[in-house]
């Protein structure tokens, strides 16, 4: 690695992305950052976003961009196939919908560099059709902390897209998800649970569109709940399985609460198979003593303890 200019790897899988890639690319081709690989990864997609990738490109003939095509498998594979190309000492994921500002790469570098890091996170915007809005993350002194708002979804975020994250980092990773909904928050916890040091950088530097015709996050409520829970019990499986009690990523707080969150999906989505291939989720709900410390509503976690009793 060059220790003052280290090679960073962009990532970007797209599929029907047509009508939001071109500003996608020029935002990345723009970066202040000079010393980076963009890898784009084609999920069989049927428009011209790769025609758009290209044209954008060619007008930056100093940036080092490769496209690559695999037939459609759904943005789980298209993510996995770009990091079999990627060569940096850091990588980035970004959306193909999303934008970001053109001092995010080097703020991040920088950021990581300063603090020997091994995962620096940013804060950003929530671009909707007729608003912006910022959201700044939060910062821990506490891992259980950390991973109870992880898995609730508050105050920190498993979204690859907002994490500049140490490439060798990916080598622990274990379980890779098999479907759409909350792939990155399977990922994502797993690299923070590898990581020896990860860092707050408390500037939005990108832009996340909401409510967009076509974003890969879209799809039926009981689909995504049904994703959901099949993610997030595969997980619990890979951070804490049986062992009672867990001793990583947040101890038996987090566990607890990643199985309530599965269990709860799981209920939603009338995906009861989970409870069987996973059964100590079940045991741990019907042992659980409903309480706030989980971040989790109460009501919903009582629910849950008496369905895992007929479970």
């Amino acid at each position: 690695m060059n220790s003052d200019k280290p090679l960073v790897s962009v990532v970007v899988p797209v599929y029907k992305a047509s009508a939001t890639i071109e500003r996608c690319v020029r935002s990345l081709m723009e970066q202040t950052y000079r010393e980076i690989e963009f890898v784009f990864v084609d999920d069989g997609s049927p428009d011209d976003s790769v025609g758009k990738i290209r044209s954008v490109a060619a007008g930056y003939p100093d940036r080092k961009v490769l496209v690559v095509r695999q037939e459609n498998q759904g943005v789980c594979a298209a993510r996995r196939k770009g990091m079999e190309q990627v060569t940096g000492d850091f990588v980035l994921q970004v959306d193909s919908d999303d934008w970001v500002e053109e001092r995010m790469v080097e703020s991040l570098v920088g950021c990581m560099l300063r603090t020997r890091a091994d995962i620096v996170y940013c804060d950003y915007f929530l671009e909707y059709p007729d608003r912006t809005e910022t959201v700044s993350e939060k910062e821990y002194a506490a891992p259980e902390d950390l991973y109870r708002d992880l898995y609730n979804g508050v105050g920190f975020h498993g979204y690859y897209w907002n994490k500049l994250i140490r490439r060798s980092l990916f080598d622990s990773v274990r379980a890779w998800p098999a479907f759409g909904m909350r792939d990155d928050l399977v990922v994502v916890a797993q690299l923070l649970a590898a990581s020896r040091s990860t860092v707050h950088l408390p500037e939005q530097l990108y832009h996340y569109r909401m409510s967009v015709s076509g974003s890969i996050t879209s799809g039926k409520v009981r689909i995504q709940k049904y994703e959901s829970s099949e993610n997030m019990a595969l997980l619990h499986e890979s951070l804490y399985g049986p062992v009672d009690p867990p001793a990583a990523a947040g101890g038996i707080l987090a566990s607890r609460v990643l199985a309530l969150r599965a269990g709860w999906f799981a209920l939603a989505a009338r995906n009861f198979g989970i409870f069987g291939r996973y059964p100590y989720i079940a045991r741990m709900l019907r042992s659980l003593k409903p309480s706030g410390e989980y971040g989790f509503s109460v009501a919903k976690q009582w629910i849950m303890k008496l369905a895992a009793l007929f479970l």
